[in-house]
């Protein structure tokens, strides 16, 4: 769930995410802000991660995956970072299904139904709550509350995305 602070973004991994959202998902300019920084910042984690991968990986036998603070060794990186691999590859799937079920969804017709998705996706992407499904949209706020400090998203990172 780990994403660069707002003074570290690479710019190239922006113009990739710019390019992938524009092929995958079009403009996000009909979202609501939070979630179109939210998918922002799941593009941004995937790319950066598949890309810091790919350069310490090459041509690099020795290579293992950056060890975080809880961290003892190898195993424990491994563990972490195939964590955050599969967060990353989960999230960066679904988001394409779930914009494109909120954009089923007249905002006019059915406002209610329309704030619950958007609800329900961030709770998703955002606060990774585990089996949102199964949980009451009550249940997943209080959840939400004590999951607002481990967000780590880059904030008004959709501003420096081009689309």
């Amino acid at each position: 769930m780990c994403a660069a602070d707002g003074n570290n973004v690479d710019p190239v991994v922006v113009q990739l995410c710019t390019d992938v959202i524009r092929k995958n998902l079009g403009t996000l300019d009909d979202l609501p802000r939070e979630l179109a920084n939210t998918v922002a910042n799941v593009y941004y984690r995937c790319l950066k991660l598949s890309g810091d991968v790919a350069a310490q990986a090459k041509g690099n036998p020795g290579w293992r995956p950056p060890s975080s603070e809880n961290d003892s060794g190898l195993k424990d990186s491994l563990v972490t970072f195939m964590h955050a691999l599969s967060s990353c590859m989960t999230d960066s799937q679904s988001v394409k299904g779930f914009i494109d079920a909120l954009r089923g969804i007249d905002r006019n017709q059915q406002p209610h139904l329309y704030a619950y998705t958007v609800e329900f996706i961030l709770d998703c992407l955002k606060y990774d709550i585990p089996n949102a499904s199964e949980k009451s949209s009550l249940r997943r706020r209080f959840e939400r509350l004590f999951r607002k400090g481990k967000v780590k998203e880059i904030p008004n990172l959709i501003d420096r995305i081009n689309i």
